[in-house]
């Protein structure tokens, strides 16, 4: 009987010990989510500034303490994106999908940083017809690219000018989108100028990204859009 309480006696305390431990890690976990939800909020107001510079310094450094930070990577990645840093950006968004494989605006931006090396149909200043029906492009300037590649999964990439204003448009996307039963990112990336709408829905993948050019009152909107073959 001796022998069994002291082992009921060890098996208490390895077991009061083990609650203990998860009970101090659980809250380190959150007091790490906290200083990662408040970096993330203080980060977006500098990518709002546009002090990009400022938020991939910062980033860096925080990545060192934190570097399961999927929100920071994905910050940083934008500011690194917008400074045509593609290699860097590329990195990151790659860390982002490491540790959430199903997150759409690190797989939108790796679309735009690497396009499928594939053979490219050209559209001229035509609307390209793979982009379906009803999508509101609104009333066009003038068009600087038009394309569509072709390859399993394929994409229409459409760039133009346009005088319809930045909020008429970007609600135009919005309610066409919702319409058509996409899910919209709730985040809208914003930098500088630009204002970038992502959205998915079964095998479909939309970008619209709408900048404003105030000396000529005009607005450039660069639509991405992938779609499966069988669509």
């Amino acid at each position: 009987m001796k022998v069994m309480k002291r082992i009921l006696t060890v098996v208490l305390v390895v077991l009061a010990a083990g609650a203990a431990g998860y009970y101090f890690l659980s809250v380190w976990q959150k007091k790490d989510a906290v200083a990662i939800n408040n970096k993330a909020g203080e980060l977006s107001q500098f990518l709002l500034g546009k002090d990009c510079t400022r938020v991939i310094s910062e980033a860096t450094e925080f990545l060192k303490k934190y570097p399961k930070a999927e929100k920071i990577w994905s910050l940083k990645g934008a500011c690194e994106f917008e400074l045509q840093k593609f290699s860097e950006a590329k990195d990151s968004f790659n860390r982002v999908l490491a540790l959430d494989s199903e997150n759409i605006s690190a797989k939108t931006y790796l679309k735009y940083i690497n396009p499928p090396q594939v053979e490219v149909a050209k559209y001229g200043d035509k609307i390209p017809a793979e982009l379906p029906n009803g999508f509101p492009v609104g009333n066009i300037e003038r068009v600087f690219q038009s394309e569509s590649v072709k390859n399993g999964k394929s994409y229409v990439a459409f760039s133009y000018m346009t005088r319809d204003s930045k909020s008429v448009l970007l609600s135009k996307f919005s309610e066409y989108l919702k319409t058509a039963g996409y899910t919209i990112d709730p985040k809208a990336i914003v930098s500088g100028s630009s204002t970038r709408i992502l959205a998915k829905a079964s095998g479909r993948d939309f970008s619209i990204a709408v900048s404003d050019y105030p000396k000529e009152n005009e607005r450039l909107v660069d639509v991405y859009y992938s779609y499966s073959q069988n669509q």
